[in-house]
């Protein structure tokens, strides 16, 4: 038996089996046909407490098998599944380990397990006349999004905004690590920073202290189609530059180079006041450039739903910069999306989409691009 496969010993499989029983540990045919992954994992586990990861994680460290987690498995594109480990693995699927154990409308936070789906844990905070922020993009799991996404977008501040006040995860090593909501100069080693938006390299998460704010019923929601790239980078950098930031804006590009198809969408949400004077800002802006407005109900889908498993994405890039990027981007006329968003004072973030079968090298050389 190969190293790779010493996981699957009498002596490992069965101790776990003891624990899992025989429905949430699976093995052979029974794994591959549960994640339908190619290369299929060589055992999948479906932990319902951290104490069984770190069972698994201690045992896959003895023989120095690589252990893969995934929750609705949204972010696992076929790109991303090439790069499984061709030598074997594990899988750990979260999706058992679900539920919103608390919410507390008086501190605004909510206390919920990784396996929860996100549409769950937003209705919970709905429940209480409070609001989810990672509502708008976590399609998947709550696990899964944190360990990929990490953040919230804050076009006010043009940044990205920590979505967590605490989590509890299991290290490589099984230790089960619980932050505290606390400053971080009060309590070491920042756990936040090393294991959110990090796809797991450092650890699996099992359960997190969401940030919630107060629920608004005022919003303002609008998405133009424009005929020219230029117009549209203008009209992202106008909505920082002359008037109150959007909550979002963003610029989505589909379609071959020269025949794109070029949408600006932008949303106001809270006081009264700020979304009318923000509604009737969006409508002379997008008047001057002559684009043509579709309905809200499309507007706040793409919104929510554009662009979530791109393949590259940017920091800031200094806002003279961005067509001259894109164009560079469109020079072998592959790219199938291009997003601009999280406008500030100086730039915007670019993120691209490629086709399934862009080759390694072509990956690389978008890579050293952007």
């Amino acid at each position: 038996m190969s190293e790779s496969h010493a996981f699957l010993r009498p002596s490992n499989w069965s101790a776990l089996v003891s624990t899992f029983g025989s429905r949430r540990a699976l093995r052979g045919e029974d794994a591959g046909a549960h994640c339908d992954w190619r290369p299929a994992p060589l055992a999948v586990f479906l932990p319902q407490d951290p104490s069984e990861i770190s069972l698994v994680m201690e045992a896959a460290r003895s023989v120095r098998m690589a252990v893969v987690a995934c929750g609705a498995r949204t972010h696992l594109d076929d790109q991303r599944i090439r790069r499984l480990p061709a030598e074997g693995y594990v899988a750990l699927d979260m999706t058992a380990l679900r539920g919103v154990e608390q919410v507390r409308s008086d501190s605004l936070w909510m206390s919920v397990q990784a396996g929860t789906p996100g549409r769950v844990a937003a209705l919970a905070a709905q429940g209480h006349d409070l609001h989810w922020p990672g509502a708008e993009t976590a399609t998947g799991t709550v696990g899964g999004w944190l360990s990929t996404c990490a953040g919230v977008d804050d076009a006010i501040l043009a940044s990205v905004l920590p979505a967590v006040l605490a989590i509890e995860a299991v290290l490589p090593t099984g230790n089960i690590v619980r932050s505290i909501r606390a400053p971080r100069a009060a309590c070491g080693p920042d756990l936040l920073a090393m294991l959110l938006g990090t796809w797991g390299g450092f650890g699996v998460i099992t359960r997190a202290t969401l940030k919630l704010q107060p629920a608004t019923s005022h919003r303002f929601v609008m998405g133009c189609e424009l005929s020219q790239t230029k117009a549209a980078i203008d009209l992202l950098r106008a909505t920082v530059r002359r008037f109150l930031p959007p909550r979002r804006a963003a610029v989505f590009c589909t379609g071959e180079a020269g025949r794109r198809k070029i949408r600006f969408l932008l949303e106001y949400h809270g006081d009264k006041e700020i979304v009318t004077a923000g509604g009737r800002f969006a409508n002379d802006l997008v008047g001057q450039v002559g684009g043509q407005k579709f309905e809200e109900e499309k507007a706040l889908r793409l919104l929510s739903e554009g662009a979530q498993n791109v393949d590259f994405r940017t920091g800031s890039v200094n806002w003279s910069r961005v067509a001259e990027l894109i164009d560079a981007l469109d020079a072998d006329g592959s790219t199938c999306l291009l997003v601009l968003d999280q406008p500030g004072l100086h730039g915007c973030r670019i993120r691209v989409e490629k086709p399934k079968d862009t080759s390694p090298q072509d990956i690389e050389s978008f890579q050293q691009l952007i």
